[in-house]
């Protein structure tokens, strides 16, 4: 039997050549457009190299941490109320996020920023190095509604090819970085 690691792709094993790439899928299905990393997740898995971790997470809270460790880029993908249009994605890295006056649907108690800020305050050597936040606009966050609403389910293809784009970017400046190291005698590792 293959290891999962949380809900989502079998745990992927390490290739010392390709960087360990974690898409980490947030949301609740029962807060609407919370639900939003959980409907990613399938069409990510669909449109991502099987060598990407994506993984739906729900609302993990401070397991964030732990779920992101190890990674050398980790995509975070979640729903925000901050005050933009309904649908509108945007990519935040951690250190805009906290500026950043945006709050992440948390029926968890510690949401996506509170994580993030506590991980890089006590333990900042455990995150990866790398790290990217995908938000979308949320329209509806009511507890206890299923579904999302239009302008997010809308947003999905864009937010899609968003994180294939960044992985893609990602993985060839890794592969330059590597190549560059060979080249003058160092080593990545």
């Amino acid at each position: 039997m293959v290891p999962q690691t949380e809900q989502g792709n079998p745990k992927v094993q390490p290739n010392p050549s390709r960087p360990r790439v974690r898409v980490v899928c947030c949301g609740s299905p029962f807060a609407g457009d919370d639900a939003l990393g959980l409907a990613a997740a399938p069409i990510l898995r669909e449109k991502l190299a099987p060598t990407v971790e994506v993984l739906e997470v729900g609302t993990p809270g401070l397991r964030l941490l732990d779920i992101m460790e190890g990674a050398d880029l980790c995509i975070i993908v979640d729903c925000m109320v901050g005050g933009g249009n309904p649908g509108q994605i945007r990519r935040l890295t951690p250190e805009e996020l906290a500026e950043c006056n945006i709050s992440f649907t948390s029926a968890h108690g510690v949401g996506v920023a509170e994580a993030l800020s506590l991980g890089m305050a006590v333990e900042p050597e455990r995150l990866p190095k790398n790290i990217v936040i995908f938000a979308v606009e949320a329209s509806n966050v009511a507890k206890f509604t299923e579904g999302l609403s239009d302008p997010v389910k809308h947003a999905l293809p864009l937010l899609a090819e968003a994180v294939t784009e960044e992985i893609w970017r990602f993985e060839q400046s890794y592969a330059r970085e590597r190549s560059c190291e060979k080249t003058d005698g160092t080593s990545a590792d």
